[in-house]
Parts: structure tokens; sequence; C-alpha cells
């Protein structure tokens, strides 16, 4: 907002529509989740001597077809629409960096370097988004629209493990890549280092 808008702070935002916003995802999020939560169960398994117990969701056959069109919900909700969103603002703010005339030869390189380090950072915002959330959204499709196969192979309980670990490493991702890419604040860490050894 304040890039493409020419503002020198971000809009005011109301009480009122902040509450809006903030209810209306939390009820959104409750949604989109509740079947995972009316199918989840922990199940006990005999393996001769051994007994262990396995969490996930059981779907009865009667409920395929819409097991099917819940992983395409999710897929919708937490992965094509995010990025078309993500593409769609970083697109805006790439034009509106691109538009900006400065006067002095010194200005537009000062502000050329600063659209590069902008561009570069929402770039590797979405393709690390894209990295870590592609493989969980795969696995899910393959496992309930191929389940023969999926569950003939001895390791897809782990590789599902994995995929998820990936997927939930994408908010400490873009923590480091936030922190990493921010030259005042890497400035600022440097000093207060110094100032811990002296």
């Amino acid at each position: 907002m304040t890039i493409v808008h020419s503002s020198p702070r971000p809009p005011h935002v109301r009480i009122r529509t902040a509450t809006v916003a903030t209810v209306s995802a939390w009820i959104i999020s409750i949604v989109v989740v509740t079947p995972t939560a009316l199918f989840t169960d922990i199940k006990l398994y005999n393996d001769g001597p051994h007994v262990s117990y396995y969490c996930s969701e059981f779907w009865s056959q009667d409920n395929i077809v819409w097991l099917k069109a819940y992983d395409m919900v999710i897929l919708f909700c937490e992965f094509i629409i995010p990025i078309a969103i993500m593409c769609f603002c970083y697109l805006r703010i790439g034009t509106r960096i691109s538009e900006d005339r400065l006067p002095s030869n010194t200005a537009r390189r000062g502000r050329k370097q600063s659209q590069k380090r902008m561009t570069r950072l929402l770039v590797i915002i979405v393709i690390i988004f894209v990295f870590c959330w592609m493989p969980f959204h795969a696995y899910t499709i393959f496992r309930d629209f191929f389940p023969l196969i999926h569950n003939t192979y001895v390791h897809s309980v782990t590789i599902f493990y994995v995929v998820e670990a990936i997927a939930m490493a994408n908010s400490m991702a873009n923590t480091i890549i936030y922190v990493g890419l921010n030259k005042n604040l890497l400035r600022k860490l440097r000093t207060l280092r110094r100032r811990s050894l002296s």
C-alpha cells in the first residue's frame, strides 16, 4: 500500500474494519479445516508383538468423492490463490518502482540498487513459498487420488512427514529471508555484536 499508493505511511485502518477482517480470517480458517478435524482419528495397529497408534485422516469409501473435492479446495485456498495474490501484488510493486523518475544520477543509481534488492526479495519469497508448499499438496493429491499406489509404498508415511515439515518451514524461511536481505538490520546486528565483544 505504501509503495503503490505513494503514501508516506500505511493508510489508517478503522477498528471496525480491522475487527471484521480478523474475525473473517478466523471463521474462514475454521471452516476450511473443519473436515480435517471431523475425519481425523487415532487407529490402533497390531503388528505381531508390537502395538502402535497412528493419527491421521480416515475417510470412508462413501466419502471418497468429498475427500477429493476437499483436496482441490485446499489446493486452491492454500496454494494457487495465495500465489496469484502474491504475483499480482508484487507485479504492481515492481511496476510502481520502475515508473519512478528521479532527477539526479546519484538518486537514480541508489533507486536502481533498491529496486534490484526489492525485486530479488519478492521473487525469492514466491519461489520459497512454491518450493515449500508444492511437495505437500502434490503428495496429498497423489495419496487421495491414487490410494492403491500410495498404500503399497513402504515409505509413504515417512514422505508425508518430510513434505509436511518442509511446508511448515516456510514461515521460518520468510523470517530468514527478510532478515538476511535487510541491510539496515544486518548493520545493526553487526554493531550490537561488536559492542558485546568489546
